[in-house]
């Protein structure tokens, strides 16, 4: 059954996600991707090089903030540990919570 969405505040006021915490690698990728969310809004994106974001959640819409002008939308569902992302273009990304 898939975990209920938001609720929790990070310090800058954004919500965020508990059960978005963790490492999570993406499956059927090149490079091995792996997306890190941490409790305070902050993450990282690690696909060759790595990309630092901001993130908040809004009903089953999580945005990754890369900077100024550089965000990315995708509507999200967590199950147990696997992360489900549909891009903008309908694709859909498949994440494994890693311990």
């Amino acid at each position: 059954e898939a975990a209920a969405v938001g609720g929790n505040t990070d310090t800058n006021g954004a919500t965020i996600a508990p059960e978005l915490v963790g490492i999570w690698l993406q499956r059927d990728s090149d490079w091995e991707d792996t997306y890190t969310f941490h409790a305070d809004g902050t993450g990282m994106l690690i696909s060759g090089p790595e990309y630092p974001f901001t993130y908040s959640v809004s009903g089953d819409t999580l945005t990754l903030i890369y900077g100024p002008d550089d965000d990315e939308d995708f509507t999200f569902s967590v199950d147990d540990d696997l992360l489900t992302l549909i891009d903008m273009w309908d694709e859909e990304l498949l994440l494994d919570k890693q311990p």
